[in-house]
């Protein structure tokens, strides 16, 4: 999971396992659905989250 557009930014890069495993929890009401979410092919997509804290949360959901 990368951050994509400076430290302000709610935009990110998953790969393929990370957009399955964030699917996972938002079905499983772990986490809020973010904004949108992106995918680019079987490499991964992107995205965005409401808000940092959001994507952190995020970020140890799928770790």
């Amino acid at each position: 999971m990368k951050q994509i557009g400076g430290d302000g930014s709610a935009l990110f890069s998953l790969t393929a396992a990370e957009l399955e495993k964030l699917r996972e929890a938002i079905e499983s009401n772990r986490l809020s659905s973010p904004i949108s979410i992106r995918p680019e092919g079987p490499a991964g997509g992107l995205v965005r989250f409401r808000s940092i804290d959001d994507a952190k949360l995020a970020m140890a959901a799928i770790a």
